[in-house]
């Protein structure tokens, strides 16, 4: 009887599993479709327009971030200080989501020296899974511009660093980019600074100067245990 009752099980078990990944997938596409449809369209209504009606459909809208060569094309969130990573699991309309939306970071706006915005990296490349591109100089070279797009204006950004790293624990006295956020001094401008072209995979170039903002870009990689990979730009 035990020989016939665990195939079974294992029948069973593989059929729940697969069922829940269908169902998963059908969730992830939907969400997408949903997303698509949140996109400007440059035709019918100019794209400032397009984005300021956004922001009266749900006022925690902050912009639109847009990489050239990848799926990133989203609109920015931001959550409230009682419920900062609101948006990791939940949609534009607020309902539940598996893949959420990109957010800004809670102790930041679009006026702060340092802009912080987080993504998932999800398996079927969208959202952040396409920052992981930039692990590669010469995509990087080929792809260098990422756009930030609000209802007043559109600012572009050059990228500075991309790098590895990962979220530490409280008491590693490390550099901690995920930090340095919002109206930075300049010594703490120039550590920043310092720190991210030290850690960068490759030279690009591109330093910023006590004065520029800057944009960090932030997803889950799996090198190691809570894994982060980050691309910096400037404007």
């Amino acid at each position: 009887m035990k020989k016939i009752l665990i195939p079974f099980l294992a029948l069973l078990i593989a059929a729940f599993s697969a069922m829940q990944l269908v169902k998963l997938n059908t969730s992830i596409e939907e969400e997408q479709q949903a997303l698509n449809q949140l996109k400007p369209s440059e035709i019918s209504t100019p794209v400032n327009e397009s984005l300021a009606a956004l922001k009266k459909q749900n006022d925690d809208f902050v912009c639109r971030i847009s990489i050239d060569g990848t799926k990133i094309d989203y609109p920015v969130m931001q959550g409230s200080p009682d419920s900062p990573d609101f948006y990791l699991h939940h949609d534009f309309n607020k309902d539940d989501s598996e893949s959420g939306l990109p957010y800004l970071n809670v102790d930041c706006n679009l006026s702060s020296t340092a802009i912080l915005v987080y993504g998932h990296n999800m398996k079927n490349g969208s959202m952040f899974a396409g920052l992981l591109k930039f692990a590669d100089e010469k995509y990087c070279q080929e792809h260098n511009a990422i756009r930030l797009e609000t209802p007043q204006d559109t600012r572009e950004f050059r990228i500075v660093s991309a790098f590895y790293d990962r979220v530490y624990y409280q008491d590693e006295d490390v550099f901690k980019y995920y930090n340095y956020v919002g109206n930075l001094g300049e010594a703490a401008f120039s550590d920043f600074v310092k720190n991210v072209k030290e850690k960068s995979l490759y030279d690009t170039g591109i330093t910023p100067s006590f004065g520029d903002q800057l944009l960090i870009l932030s997803t889950c990689a799996y090198h190691v245990s809570n894994g982060r990979f980050v691309v910096v730009a400037v404007r």
